[in-house]
């Protein structure tokens, strides 16, 4: 059995020509955002001053969205004892 086939149309040029152009904004406008300048200028370094092994829910659920994002990935944990010595912000 025979079907019919519509003819294939190409989009009008007009519109495709509309269509473009927002494309190429979009490319231009990305790069330029990108590279703004910060509002703020960068914070200095604030070493630690007290010591709170226990990770932090937000902390955890990071790590656990990314072992189930990456299986086969693992965690060597998140907080270190406050007894370890040395600067760390893991305590």
């Amino acid at each position: 059995m025979h079907q019919h086939r519509r003819p294939h149309r190409t989009m009008p040029r007009r519109r495709a020509a509309r269509l473009l152009g927002m494309v190429l904004a979009v490319v231009v406008l990305v790069p330029a955002a990108a590279s703004a300048v910060p509002v703020e200028p960068y914070a200095p370094y604030q070493p630690q001053t007290i010591c709170s092994p226990n990770a932090k829910p937000g902390t955890l659920k990071l790590s656990g969205w990314l072992q189930k994002e990456y299986p086969g990935s693992g965690s060597l944990g998140i907080a270190r004892s406050c007894k370890d010595g040395g600067v760390s912000e893991h305590k």
